[in-house]
């Protein structure tokens, strides 16, 4: 993530450091994973965003994640030209969809056969593709999710 192993310790530390200081703060509403992954983003702005991770529980097919892995080379592409307050809405707008897949995979866990919730599953990756085919086809009019 930070290409350079000293810069790597070093932004180890910071984010371990920071989110020590801020755990009282971690509501749970997501994985703690996640949660500290998007304190390690927000330390490095420039740090690339990986996929989301769907789950084990995703009905997702290997078109659909194939089909995403084509349009992510063009958006990590495009993402390294756009500038930093734009990279960081879209890290930001990656960790809140990462978030949401993260809960819907937990609820998928418990009722797989859920339509409504493979419905919202799919709605997810579709908002994932939307942000990389904006960073794409516009990079720095991206305006951040709420």
């Amino acid at each position: 993530m930070a290409g350079h192993p000293a810069t790597a310790e070093d932004l180890t530390q910071d984010t371990f450091v920071n989110a020590w200081r801020s755990l009282p703060g971690y509501e749970g509403r997501s994985r703690f994973s996640t949660w500290l992954l998007t304190w390690g983003l927000m330390r490095d702005p420039m740090a690339m965003p990986t996929p989301v991770n769907y789950g084990p529980n995703s009905a997702l097919g290997a078109v659909q994640l194939m089909a995403r892995d084509e349009l992510l080379v063009q958006f990590r592409q495009r993402l390294n030209e756009t500038p930093p307050e734009t990279r960081e809405t879209v890290v930001k707008n990656l960790a809140i969809i990462q978030r949401a897949a993260d809960e819907i995979d937990a609820a998928l866990a418990q009722d797989p056969a859920s339509g409504l919730l493979n419905g919202l599953l799919l709605s997810t990756y579709q908002e994932e593709l939307q942000i990389y085919s904006k960073v794409v086809t516009s990079g720095d009019t991206l305006t951040r999710r709420t």
